[in-house]
């Protein structure tokens, strides 16, 4: 079985930006102010994951970090599609920087066990770091692609992807397991369906 984890995190919903407020005490988003939807980004990931999961055979599992009402976008993603979906829920986790963010995020994908690809939405809209991705790398010691717009050719152990640069592209050739952090170009990502959300009742959360 070829194992996928698909990082992604529930944001303050763009259209309600007008209505965001900041705590005067700790500088953070006052998140239960607006309604949290997926990230943009991370909607890319997940269809990237949902295409390869055709092709593959893969199995899919959401990951998340958040406030318990971040438990809905995984209920979205597993409606989507994934087999499975983890909220890494904790008081000790509010505020956390994109460092913090992509710590506690290594150590779900190390409890959860066995990955051959891990998927990021490039960037999030609420923080933009584009850091949490190559982070995540970093405390898991395997290699990292930012910026990925294209899979080129894969098969078990190495993948050939297209990522973007400044004036145009580069061709990476990587060594699974690995993460790819993903552009907007990758896909289009798919709506939901009734289907779907029938089905993601059965799912294990």
């Amino acid at each position: 079985m070829f194992n996928i984890v698909v990082c992604v995190k529930a944001v303050p919903d763009p259209k309600e930006a007008c209505n965001i407020k900041i705590d005067p005490d700790t500088k953070t988003l006052l998140r239960c102010e607006v309604p949290l939807v997926l990230n943009p980004l991370d909607k890319n990931a997940m269809e990237a994951a949902l295409q390869l999961k055709t092709q593959l055979d893969a199995h899919i599992t959401a990951l998340s970090m958040g406030p318990p009402e971040a438990d809905n976008i995984v209920k979205e993603c597993l409606a989507l599609g994934a087999d499975q979906g983890f909220l890494l829920c904790d008081p000790a986790f509010g505020g956390a920087d994109a460092y913090a963010t992509a710590f506690t995020l290594a150590k779900g994908i190390e409890k959860i066990g066995a990955f051959d690809l891990i998927l990021c939405g490039m960037a999030s809209s609420d923080g933009s770091t584009e850091w949490v991705g190559p982070e995540i790398a970093t405390f898991l010691n395997i290699p990292v692609v930012t910026m990925v717009k294209e899979i080129v050719e894969f098969d078990k152990a190495w993948w050939k992807v297209k990522a973007s640069l400044e004036d145009g592209y580069r061709i990476m050739q990587v060594k699974l397991p690995a993460v790819f952090t993903v552009t907007r170009d990758l896909n289009t990502p798919r709506t939901l369906s009734f289907s779907g959300i029938i089905k993601a009742r059965k799912k294990e959360m």
